[in-house]
């Protein structure tokens, strides 16, 4: 792959790497997520809601996804799998979504869809 990144998931909270998430167009990238303690999902979402991809993360198994994204954007982090109520906040925001975390560039004409 062209990049790597690595990805935990305990207690109800993402740990992500502390560098940007940009990502080339056109180039595989595999993302390897973990779990801690539940089983999870690992979705990327465009910023009009729709799925690009997602995987199931099981603790205590290797849990990888190799992508090629073809257009560029900004995707939301959102777990695909409903882990209980401490998924949510007391306002019912979903604290296992994380907005605009990897940004994809370099796709020619600008790469919109």
């Amino acid at each position: 792959p062209d990049k790597v990144f690595h990805i935990q998931i305990k207690d109800h909270k993402w740990i992500l790497p502390k560098t940007p998430m940009v990502v080339n167009c056109g180039k595989p990238t595999l993302f390897n997520v973990t779990s801690g303690d539940l089983m999870y999902g690992f979705g990327l979402f465009r910023q009009d809601g729709t799925m690009v991809m997602q995987m199931q993360v099981n603790p205590g198994t290797p849990n990888d996804i190799l992508w090629t994204f073809n257009h560029n954007g900004v995707f939301d982090l959102v777990s695909t799998e409903y882990s209980g109520p401490e998924q949510y906040n007391e306002e019912g925001k979903d604290l296992m979504k994380v907005e605009k975390l990897v940004e994809v560039v370099g796709c020619g004409n600008g790469g919109k869809k």
